[in-house]
């Protein structure tokens, strides 16, 4: 008997278990899509000469902005200044609310890219 009890309780935490990897697998691919839909929504208004199909396969139409955020014939340098700004925000919003220092070392690594990515093109490019 002791040992049906046992194993009632091992495959009861094994279902617990599994719900809860479960769930955050769930959570994490919930996260992931969010993010996506994010983006595709802050993509879509920045493109102008290289709009892209958002809406493929449905159709093969594309929305070409006034603005872009790589062209300076739409305007890119205020685009590259408000996009600049609002990373910087996210940042500082991001760097009060978590203080891990996982958390707070990605987002120095990312601050760092902000720099180094320009500078290298510039480097390079001339």
């Amino acid at each position: 008997m002791a040992d049906v009890q046992r194993d009632l309780k091992f495959v009861c935490h094994m279902g617990v278990c599994g719900a809860a990897r479960l769930l955050v697998w769930l959570a994490l691919v919930m996260f992931l899509a969010c993010a996506v839909l994010v983006h595709l929504s802050l993509d879509f208004p920045f493109h102008a000469a290289d709009a892209h199909k958002h809406f493929w396969p449905l159709t093969d139409w594309r929305f070409h902005s006034p603005l872009s955020y790589w062209n300076d014939h739409h305007h890119a340098r205020w685009v590259g200044v408000l996009e600049l700004g609002l990373v910087l925000i996210s940042m500082a919003v991001l760097w009060q609310r978590f203080h891990s220092r996982w958390v707070r070392a990605a987002l120095l690594a990312g601050l760092t890219s902000l720099a180094a990515v320009p500078m290298f093109f510039w480097w390079t490019l001339g």
